[in-house]
């Protein structure tokens, strides 16, 4: 499911956790505040862990 999210917000999370880049690079990368990356990364988080709890592979 794509849950409305953006391609840049897909972006932003490939960024941190598939190549770690920093926030900072992130910043740069994507022309966002750090706030907007901090905000998209937790909702990524939030929505990811939601995924995982709702097809049993954690529990909440």
């Amino acid at each position: 499911m794509s849950y409305g999210v953006t391609l840049k917000k897909r972006k932003v999370f490939m960024l941190r956790y598939w190549y770690f880049l920093s926030v900072k690079e992130i910043m740069e990368e994507c022309k966002m505040s750090k706030s907007q990356v901090e905000v998209a990364l937790f909702r990524m988080r939030k929505l990811l862990k939601e995924e995982f709890e709702e097809r049993g592979y954690i529990h909440g």
